[in-house]
């Protein structure tokens, strides 16, 4: 039996610098959002069912507190299909040709490239469009693309110890704007501390992710996690690892805390600044929380880990974690 142990890393983000608050409107779009879930995979309940347990709908709740429902719904949608598609993509050895055919994966319908227009058709930046129409044919394979782009910052490639903090900044800025309508992207290049802020989110989001996926959503030889290089190439204990991760996010959390507070003293102009810094506030504390919440991460054991903060992995050489993904 393989384990390791995450010190809560809810406890990470102080309460009076990181206010976790939900959208009053989840409950409404909840059912909508397991409505719309069931109706392209055709009634299959177990798949529903299945991907119902991620909970992307309380995801963007809690990252978006204060969006309206149309939107609250449309970016729940846009997340669930994202991850779908980095789903399929992170598969071992995939073959490309496979993935031009529409039954390439358990929810080909729900990634068809009508589906995924229809969900971002409103995004109505210059950068958003871009998204939109980059693919230049309906095939499955572009439907992949457009999606893995749209929310790659919560999912990103790892190929080595560092991560450009660019990586995923014209997707996550796309959302935000579509979300509170505010142009960040714009305000962000050329705002030094913003562009910190970013880094600083991108970071917390990245590393969380990995320590919260490893063995239940990634597997090891995927290449896609920081958990995975630390081990492998650096030689760190999984345990080492997990502490240094924590202790990597414990020194971000600090940084944006630090550039924030310097940002709020400043005089601006233009509200979509301190807009821009909030949105990444409430994101941070969003993901941070909803990595406890549901199988996503922590496949049935989550609401022990929660608790206990050990997270158990079935090993024997090769063997399953608690979700049913091989690991080393």
């Amino acid at each position: 039996m393989t384990c390791y142990h995450i010190q809560d890393l809810r406890l990470l983000l102080p309460t009076n610098n990181f206010e976790l608050r939900i959208n009053k409107h989840y409950s409404k779009i909840n059912q909508s959002f397991l409505e719309w879930l069931q109706e392209p995979l055709h009634g299959d309940l177990a798949r529903t069912k299945e991907l119902s347990h991620h909970r992307f709908d309380l995801l963007c709740s809690l990252c978006f507190p204060t969006i309206d429902p149309p939107q609250l719904l449309r970016i729940s949608k846009l997340c669930a299909l994202t991850f779908l598609a980095n789903d399929a993509l992170i598969q071992p050895d995939p073959s490309p040709s496979q993935w031009l055919t529409r039954d390439s994966t358990p929810y080909s319908d729900l990634l068809s490239p009508e589906n995924l227009l229809g969900v971002v058709h409103s995004m109505r930046t210059r950068q958003a469009q871009g998204l939109q129409y980059s693919p230049c044919s309906t095939s499955g394979m572009n439907a992949l693309r457009l999606a893995g782009n749209l929310f790659s910052f919560l999912y990103p490639p790892q190929e080595t110890n560092t991560r450009s903090s660019r990586l995923g900044l014209l997707e996550f800025l796309v959302i935000l704007e579509n979300a509170y309508d505010c142009k960040f992207f714009e305000e962000l290049t050329s705002v030094t501390l913003l562009e910190t802020l970013w880094g600083c989110t991108m970071n917390i989001a990245m590393w969380s992710q990995d320590l919260a996926s490893y063995g239940s959503r990634h597997p090891p030889e995927c290449g896609r996690c920081s958990v995975c290089y630390s081990i492998k190439l650096r030689g760190f204990t999984l345990q080492a690892t997990a502490n240094d991760i924590r202790q990597s996010l414990q020194s971000e959390v600090g940084k944006f805390i630090h550039n924030y507070d310097s940002l709020a003293a400043r005089s601006w102009n233009n509200g979509d600044v301190l807009a821009a810094a909030d949105a990444m506030r409430d994101c941070i504390a969003g993901l941070i929380h909803w990595l406890y919440e549901g199988e996503h991460h922590f496949g049935k054991q989550y609401e022990e880990v929660a608790k206990f903060g050990w997270v158990f992995m079935n090993t024997g050489g090769t063997g399953t974690s608690s979700s049913g993904v091989e690991v080393l």
